[in-house]
């Protein structure tokens, strides 16, 4: 028989072809969305007979409670010992933190001196280095590559005001995978639009980077 999923950080197989994930643990809640048949899911909280499911890898799958019986254990989170005896568990909720396949690693930024306006720059580089690390249990569901964007804002102001302006920009890359593994250093460059004053400080005020 099937050993349904009951604990916390195990993977999760969609044993049904059509699966309702709901908001809330019962039958009596709104359904936020559909699990095809085969799709790997990441158990993250457990109530009675419901569990709350994640998608580890950010492909934009629904997330929500559904009835552990329509669920196959994939992978464990833990490895027991069937021959010892195990006391009885809380029923309270437990939390895992979510894993993240895909990381910023590093992030390194820098502005280039101006050689025509002393003590200004004349642009600046951001240098992400993103890393990617899927767990091995999906390799038969990867690609071969990965399209990966990041976007960033940074702050900057100039030798003749006191007031800082802000400037977005993104950059897009494709890491080639290797069972699973990929890194690659992406840079975003800044010219400051049309600022035509001396850049005279700048700093990153955000960076996102996400799976395509």
């Amino acid at each position: 028989m099937p050993i349904h999923a009951q604990e916390i950080g195990d993977l999760a197989n969609i044993d049904t072809e059509l699966l309702n994930v709901r908001s809330g643990p019962g039958a009596d809640t709104a359904v936020v969305g559909r699990v095809s048949q085969g799709t790997l899911m990441l158990v993250v909280e457990r109530q009675g007979d419901w569990v709350k499911l994640s998608d580890p890898l950010r492909r934009g799958l629904a997330e929500g409670w559904v009835n552990s019986r329509f669920l196959t254990v994939s992978a464990t989170g833990e490895q027991t010992d069937p021959q010892r005896p195990t006391a009885p568990t809380a029923q309270a909720p437990r939390y895992v933190p979510r894993p993240d396949p895909f990381q910023i690693a590093d992030a390194d930024f820098e502005c280039n001196e101006s050689y025509l306006n002393e003590g200004g720059f004349d642009e600046c580089e951001l240098k992400v280095q993103i890393e990617v690390n899927i767990p091995s249990i999906f390799e038969p569901y990867l690609k071969d590559y990965v399209d990966v964007t990041c976007e960033a804002e940074i702050s900057y102001r100039t030798g003749d005001s006191y007031f800082e302006q802000s400037e977005r920009e993104s950059e897009s890359t494709s890491l080639y995978l290797y069972s699973g593994v990929a890194s690659e250093t992406l840079k975003i460059e800044f010219d400051f639009g049309y600022t035509f004053e001396p850049v005279v400080s700048a700093k990153v005020e955000s960076l996102e980077c996400r799976p395509e």
